[in-house]
């Protein structure tokens, strides 16, 4: 299960960078459900390059192979830690009685591309200083089983 998790919140995370086009602001949002866990990635951009990703991710702890809110800080505790301090990005995992809500934001503009490709679960392809691609990011997540939704 654990496996699961963590290709989990490499989706979440992942996305590509490659040099961007300036233009008008664009909001896409993907989703993908999986063993009971729904992953929603929403991306602002403007033009082509993506000034904030956020995703909300709803975890029921049955999928997880656990029970408790006890058990799923336990489980979530080290990749939480690995969010904090990061500027432009916020991070908060809701625990709730059956299932663990989690809400990640990363503001671009603020953020060190850097500093977010060494996150756990990130990928990354090209050059982080040209910024992350929205037609790729979707492309890549739309390849991997996500569909646009409203």
């Amino acid at each position: 299960m654990k496996k699961w998790v963590i290709i989990c919140l490499t989706l979440f995370v992942s996305f590509t960078l490659v040099a961007c086009n300036s233009g008008s602001e664009e909001t896409v949002t993907l989703q993908t459900e999986e063993n009971g866990i729904t992953v929603k990635l929403t991306y602002k951009a403007k033009g082509d390059k993506v000034t904030e990703q956020r995703a909300d991710n709803v975890m029921p702890y049955e999928s997880l192979g656990i029970s408790t809110p006890e058990e799923a800080e336990e489980l979530f505790a080290e990749l939480a830690s690995g969010f904090e301090g990061i500027e432009g990005v916020t991070h908060k995992m809701d625990y709730q009685d059956d299932q663990v809500v989690e809400s990640l934001t990363i503001d671009y503009e603020k953020a060190d591309p850097n500093e977010v490709s060494g996150l756990s679960g990130s990928m990354s392809d090209g050059d982080l200083s040209n910024g992350i691609s929205l037609k790729k990011s979707v492309e890549m997540l739309e390849e991997q089983g996500y569909e646009i939704v409203e």
